[in-house]
């Protein structure tokens, strides 16, 4: 939501799923792509795991001050993913990175780091949708590793969740 419509919301409810499609100019060449936020509740596993086909790219988010949405990559998304989307390429995200300096234990970026190495992800980058931070990067390695990913493998659809 930060990132397409250039504002942090302050009353964002959870929602199943939240869709942008757009377009966006790399060398020169015009790149349709959707990007999609799905639900994380158990609630929602059968109806999310239905936007998972085509996808190209997934930003594996959690928020590095909330220590069991760091166990969650591993122990729930992680399988997740490579169960429907084997093939798909996978960005970790560390999210609310505006909190560090807060006193509060985060999770560091070298614990980070080592999980994306373990998941095999094709990078790990941190952001702050409140203070735009890291947005910017994110979203260019998002679009230029799903290009790549789409460019080196059977699917042909820029998919981003």
């Amino acid at each position: 939501m930060s990132y397409t419509e250039l504002t942090f919301p302050s009353d964002l409810l959870p929602e199943v799923c939240g869709d942008f499609c757009g377009a966006l100019e790399v060398n020169n060449e015009g790149v349709p792509f959707s990007l999609s936020d799905t639900a994380g509740g158990s609630e929602w596993d059968g109806t999310r795991v239905l936007m998972y086909p085509h996808t190209d790219l997934f930003l594996l988010a959690f928020s590095v001050a909330d220590p069991v949405s760091f166990s969650l990559v591993r122990a729930k998304w992680w399988p997740e993913i490579r169960r429907h989307c084997p093939s798909a390429a996978v960005v970790l995200v560390g999210t609310k990175v505006d909190l560090r300096g807060s006193g509060r234990p985060l999770v560091s970026a070298g614990e980070g780091e080592r999980l994306a190495a373990e998941i095999q992800a094709a990078h790990y980058l941190e952001c702050s949708a409140l203070t735009r931070t890291g947005l910017m990067e994110l979203f260019d390695t998002a679009i230029k590793t799903a290009l790549y990913h789409r460019h080196h493998t059977p699917n042909k659809h820029c998919n981003l969740l």
